[in-house]
């Protein structure tokens, strides 16, 4: 379960999604809500896109897996 507060800039922006693979990042994509929604997933009308990650992205990213590495 994922719980997060409702970020408004993903009606405007997109939600980006990054994939890592053994604690190092692929690639990401950003998903976007079909005009007046806002869920990106696919199944509601959503679309994915390439989308390329900035230096200071992937660095955060690969820091959050290595944390989540450290519990069991």
């Amino acid at each position: 379960m994922i719980l997060q507060k409702f970020q408004d800039n993903v009606i405007s922006r997109g939600e980006m999604a990054f994939m890592l693979f053994g604690g190092k990042y692929s690639h990401a994509v950003l998903k976007k809500a079909k005009a007046g929604d806002f869920r990106v997933h696919e199944d509601y009308g959503g679309s994915v896109h390439e989308y390329m990650a900035s230096k200071n992205e992937i660095d955060f990213a690969e820091h959050l897996i290595s944390i989540c590495d450290q519990f069991p």
